[in-house]
This record gives structure tokens, sequence and C-alpha cells, in this order.
């Protein structure tokens, strides 16, 4: 797309000024910030003026054909950012003007001027034999040396007062040079908040030797910490007000949670509300808490009629809600952040089937929502937030890339600490001090002889480590024939489908996704393919890799949530999960895409065809125990035992193998077989103390022939609270 001679130019359209060699675009002095993607189209508009430049090229030029994005949403968000930069807008363009269908089209004056090529000064030959001192040069060689020595330092002290004087126009780095460590206590500690002024600290922990999450309040600067509650329930999201005399938190109950105000000293409780949600969002974030300003008011969680979460404000007097946000279908809110002026109201929105989202924005009048809320950032892997004392930024986890932060007035977001598992920030309100939680996981895969295998009658059989790395390793699922595994890690930065022998060797990367959740990864019988579902723009779909040519299809394409996909024997349908009845159901879609067929009627979340093809056993949603079966063309369900639950099971020849890792103090594996109508027996114990992945993952996967069964396993699992001092 390149044309000679622009390149390296320098472009000049209306106050603007584009230095295509260094991506730099400025407004009169000031650069301007601009994400890479954006800065890509606007060179490629540029070195094509007046001209059209067809969609399909800036794919081609942003997205090499390896690399697997929602496409449409990327480019035309791209092109938004571009446009806001420059001031100008789809409706009445000034630079950038939308053909629809086709591409976009650069039409303002434009004046290119090449760069001059870099100068280069002769570099001494090392090699030459210096002259000797009794052969003195002539005074014109010695004149000419020293006039280029002069015009050396001058040189050299023009591009440091260059870049001195031009100092300003770059944005000065606010990451701070180190965190320092404030917990490092045995256990779990999680959801850290600081109090107003920033010397008092208040996180939920959970110590090795219990169960269950309490809240406890500390000094920043060290001692012990002061246990604020002692019930046996887990608590989580502790919250100051504004004024520190109080902390809010969330107690888990039997419906959701118990919405909790103590005195910071201690003191008698008082329950303002209850939820329909529980504490926890995934292992190591809660749904969170938020005060207003004046301390009238929480802003909490709850579940909506659509059965996503949404949220509200409380009157801590009256028990009075008032809605704040209203996701669309199949999207819900959590994490609020109340800023500091009370005029906004930052939380992330997520799509169902994933508890991490982009950051959205609702503007407030004396805590009333006014117009519809806006995002802030374009990424999907956001789970916490915190405002800046200001109200003007906003500090952000972004999965596993640390802390970043981003201005409510839209520009790119910025690192503030990369390179660590950062969750939960929080700010003081005189932004004198920032702290965060710092996880310290690592999940791996690990193998067990199953009920095939000779020898299997042994209930102490030592596991194997299969697949490790220092990152999560997740999801197994064996190939038909029992010689592969397919699995998600994020050893390379993003969650993507790996390959691997079944031994663990040979480990390759399929996809390059780069940055989308992805999960559930399953083999089709004729071992050419493997499944997958994957959230793009905010809800997931089913994909299809090849595993030799690892080209990314999709099967669903619809704005429901299609997860946990699984092949019929005969390799023509793909079971899978959605919502798009109303509430999670099994259905079946053609492998080459086509029309989805509902199977269930009363409810199935995961979903796997008995090895006669003619039944499908499945499970139910989160926290329903019990297995059941329905005919494959649809039927009556039946119910075929009573234990077990979504993603801790899967289906052998022998029968059905099911985790038993949660009601008893010791893991063990039980087998159902198909003859046996209904008799469970135990064939393998786990080690004592190991820390399996929670439930919403996948977790366990069983070999056809039922000789080998995975299963993931936390070896290393803690969380601790860090400080980072400077202006915030």
């Amino acid at each position: 797309m390149h044309r000679p001679g622009v390149r390296d130019a320098i472009f000049r359209f209306g106050p603007f000024e584009f230095d295509a060699h260094s991506g730099d675009l400025r407004k009169g002095p000031t650069l301007l910030k601009v994400p890479y993607q954006s800065i890509e189209i606007l060179k490629a508009l540029l070195e094509h003026p007046g001209e059209l430049v067809t969609r399909e090229q800036l794919r081609e030029r942003l997205w090499p054909s390896d690399t697997f994005v929602d496409f449409e949403h990327s480019l035309n968000a791209a092109v938004r950012r571009i446009r806001e930069a420059l001031g100008d807008s789809a409706d009445a363009p000034k630079y950038i003007e939308t053909l629809p269908r086709r591409g976009y089209r650069f039409t303002a004056p434009v004046e290119s001027v090449p760069q001059l090529p870099t100068a280069h000064l002769p570099s001494p030959d090392l090699s030459a034999p210096a002259p000797s001192s009794a052969s003195p040069q002539p005074d014109g060689i010695q004149r000419r040396r020293l006039g280029l020595a002069v015009a050396i330092i001058a040189i050299l002290g023009l591009v440091l007062w260059i870049a001195w004087q031009s100092r300003s126009s770059f944005p000065t780095p606010r990451v701070p040079a180190s965190s320092i460590a404030v917990t490092s206590f045995p256990g779990l500690e999680v959801d850290p908040d600081l109090s107003p002024d920033g010397n008092q600290l208040v996180f939920a922990w959970q110590r090795d030797t219990e169960d269950n999450l309490n809240v406890y309040v500390m000094s920043v600067d060290g001692g012990d910490p002061r246990p604020l509650t002692t019930n046996p329930a887990n608590e989580r999201g502790p919250a100051w007000s504004p004024d520190g005399s109080r902390i809010a938190f969330l107690r888990a109950t039997s419906s959701g949670s118990a919405v909790v105000v103590v005195p910071a000293l201690g003191g008698g409780e008082r329950i303002v509300t209850e939820t329909r949600v529980a504490p926890e969002n995934g292992q190591f974030r809660s749904h969170g808490l938020s005060w207003t300003p004046d301390g009238k008011e929480i802003v909490i969680v709850d579940r909506g009629v659509s059965g996503m979460t949404t949220i509200l404000s409380c009157s801590i007097a009256t028990g009075e809600r008032r809605q704040l946000t209203r996701p669309a279908a199949d999207y819900g809110d959590t994490s609020p952040a109340m800023s500091p002026d009370g005029r906004s109201l930052a939380f992330v929105r997520y799509g169902r089937g994933s508890n991490l989202g982009g950051i959205f924005v609702q503007q407030l009048d004396a805590s009333h929502p006014t117009g519809d809320a806006h995002p802030l950032t374009e990424d999907s892997g956001t789970g916490t937030l915190a405002w800046t004392h200001d109200s003007a930024r906003i500090v952000y986890e972004r999965g596993d890339k640390g802390l970043w932060q981003v201005r409510i007035t839209g520009e790119a977001p910025e690192p503030v600490l990369t390179n660590v598992r950062a969750v939960k920030p929080s700010i003081s309100r005189n932004g004198a001090r920032l702290v965060y939680q710092n996880t310290i996981t690592d999940a791996n895969i690990w193998r067990v002889p199953g009920p095939g295998a000779l020898g299997a009658e042994n209930p102490h059989s030592t596991p194997e480590r299969t697949v490790a790395s220092t990152m999560f390793e997740q999801s197994p699922s064996y190939s038909p024939d029992g010689q592969r595994i397919a699995f998600v890690s994020r050893r390379s930065g993003n969650m993507e489908i790996w390959v691997a022998a079944s031994d663990g060797s040979q480990q390759t990367r399929l996809t390059s996704l780069d940055g989308p959740f992805v999960g559930s990864p399953r083999w089709s019988p004729d071992q050419k393919f493997i499944a997958f579902d994957c959230a793009r723009s905010g809800n997931f779909n089913i994909y299809l890799v090849g595993v030799e040519s690892r080209r990314v299809t999709a099967v669903t394409t619809d704005g429901f949530a299609n997860i946990r996909p699984s092949w019929s024997g005969s390799g023509q349908w793909i079971y899978f999960t959605s919502n798009r009845s109303g509430e999670s159901q099994i259905w079946k879609v053609p492998a080459a895409g086509g029309q989805p067929i509902e199977i269930t009627k009363k409810g199935g979340y995961e979903a796997f065809e008995s090895p006669d093809g003619n039944d499908l056993y499945y499970a139910k949603q989160p926290g329903t125990q019990g297995i059941w079966k329905v005919p494959v063309g649809g039927g009556d369900e039946v119910q075929v035992i009573d234990r077990g639950r979504q993603l801790s099971w899967g289906v052998t020849q022998q029968g059905i193998v099911l985790l038993d890792g949660h009601e008893t103090s010791r893991a063990k594996f039980d087998l159902f077989r198909f003859e046996s109508l209904g008799t469970l027996s135990a064939f393998v114990e786990l080690p004592p103390g190991l820390r399996l992945a929670p439930p919403r993952n996948p977790q366990v996967a069983v070999s056809r022939d039922g000789r080998w069964i995975l299963y993931v396993n936390y070896d290393q699992w803690g969380s601790d609270i860090y400080t980072l001092q400077g202006s915030w």
C-alpha cells in the first residue's frame, strides 16, 4: 500500500502534522496520544489522499492473516479513535470520509514533505597506524580536524538543547520505581481498601489454618492485623466510608450476600440490605462495594430480572434502592466505583460466561444517572478499578498485564505497573498512596490412572505433573485416541489453545488470539479440529481451529452466550450450552455451521455424548448437583446420578468419572458404571492438601479408553498486598 517517497514523509493538514517515520501526530506543538492501530490507519490514508482505502486493505495492514480478532469491531474502534484525536466526525467529516461497506478516504488537502536522509560522519580507521610524533601534520589537515571536532560538539549541543526544550511534549511517567509489601501473611489476603488518609488498610484474610475469609484492619506501615469480624461465613469486598468512621463489606448467605456496616474501630454490626449475588467474582476478586461521597448510600451489585448483575445504590438509613446501570441483555455490571467528586460511576461491564470486561462510566447528577453509560476502554480483561483522588483518571487491572491507567477524557491507556498479577487497586482519598493485591498462583495439569488402566483399583495412585509452566494451565482435553492433549495456557501472555503429547511433551501453540478469553477445547472425532469457546466483543461463541492449518473459523456468530462445546460421535454435530432461550440449555449445531437445535428443556450446562451415541449426558447450572441424560434426538430427561457438578466430570467407555473434591477432606474420583444403575464407587484418591481448580473452569478430562484422567491443581496459591507511593 505504500507509495514511493511517502513512507517516511511528514504530512501537514489543517493544524496537524504527522511524522510517518516516528508515528508522532501533533496539533501545533502538542503531541497527541493515539493508539498504534489508529496511527497506522491514518498513515495508510495519508499515503493515498483522496483515494479509497478499502477495509480489506486495512485489515491486511493491521492484522496479518494468521491473526484472529473481531475485525469489524476493532477497525471501527480504531477509526473512531483517530477521528476523536482529529476532532472529526463520521456525520460531517473534515478529514476522514466513510464509504459505506467499502472503506475510508482522506478528503482534506495534504502537504507531503519528504524527510532528509540522516547524515553520517566518517568513522576513524582504527586499524591504521598512528602518525608519528616526529612527523607533524600539515596545518590545513589540523585545521580541518579542529573544525570537524567543533562541528560535532555543536551538533551534540543542539540535539541536547532540543531534547531539553521539547521534554514537556512527552507525558511524565507515573510508574513508581518499586512497590513495597504491606502484608505477607500465610494464607490469602484479598480485597484491600485504604482509609481516606491512606494510613490504615482493611482487607479480607483467609489464614492458612482456616477455610473462610474474615475482615481485618491494620496500619499500612506495619503491625499486627486486627480482626474486625469473626463470622464463619466468607466475607469480601470491605470498603471505608468517606469519613473513615465505618466499613462496609459483603457476607455470604445461603441466597447471596448481606451488605454489612460496622464501625471502623469495631462494634455492633448492621445489615443494610441483602443481594442475590455471592460476594466473590472469581477466586481472587469480589463484586465490590462503593460509598457515595456524602456517606449516605452504598453502591452495590445485585441480580436483575435477566439473571445478570446490575448496579444500584442503597440508602443506609432506609434501605431504599435506586438502579444506576441498565446493561443490555446478556451483559452484567460489577466492580462499582464512585468518583470522589460524586459526578461519575465507573464499573466493569462483562458478557455472559465471563467475569471480566471493559470499563464503562455512568454520569451522575445528585447520585441519579443521566444519559447512558459509555465505554472507556476497548479491551475485555478488566475485573477491578479505582479512581484517582482528583476524579480525572481510573487505575485498573488489565488481566495478566498488570495495572494501567486511563483518563476519563478517553486518551489511550498507560501502564502503571507491569509484569505482575495486580488485582483490586485502591487509592486513598488524599491521593498519597495506592495499594493493590498481588496474586501468586500457578495452576498446572496433573494426571492419574483411570478406571480403564491395569491395576486401577489402587486408591492411592501417585499423580504425575503432565503440563506445567509458571503461568496458568487449564481446561485439558484428551484426543479420541488418547495420544494427545489440548489445553489452555497463558504462558504467551494471553489465553491460547495449545496441544501436546499425552505425556506433556511436544507442547505447541495452535492459536494467536491475542487477548480474548478462551476455554473448553474439545477434539473432533477425526482429530483434525478442536472446538472451543471464545469471548469476542464481550460475548462467547463457538469456534474451530485446525490442528494442522491452525486456521480459526466461527461456528456460531450470534450475540448469545455460547459455551462448553463437545462433539457428537459422528463429528457432524457440536453440542454446546447457550442462553438463547432465556436460560442455559444444551443445544447442538452442525459442525459446518447452521441453525442450532435445542436439546434440553429443563436446564443444562455441559454435555457429553454416550459411547454408543444414543444418549447425551449433561450437568446443569453451577451449584446444581447431579448428572442427567436425554436421548440425542430429544425427549424426557432422566437423572442418573445425584452427585457431580459441571466441569468436574467426564464420560469414558467404562462409565462416568466424577471428581469429588469439595465435600470430603481428601479428593477422590468416583466411577458410575453404565450397567450399575446408579451405583458409585471410588477408584482413586488424591493426596491430601491439594488445591483443585475452581468450578468455573473445566478441570477434569478423561481419555476415551479410561486409562488416564487429567485434572487441574494449584501448585502455588496465595495473595499479598503491596503499596505504591506517589501522587494518585
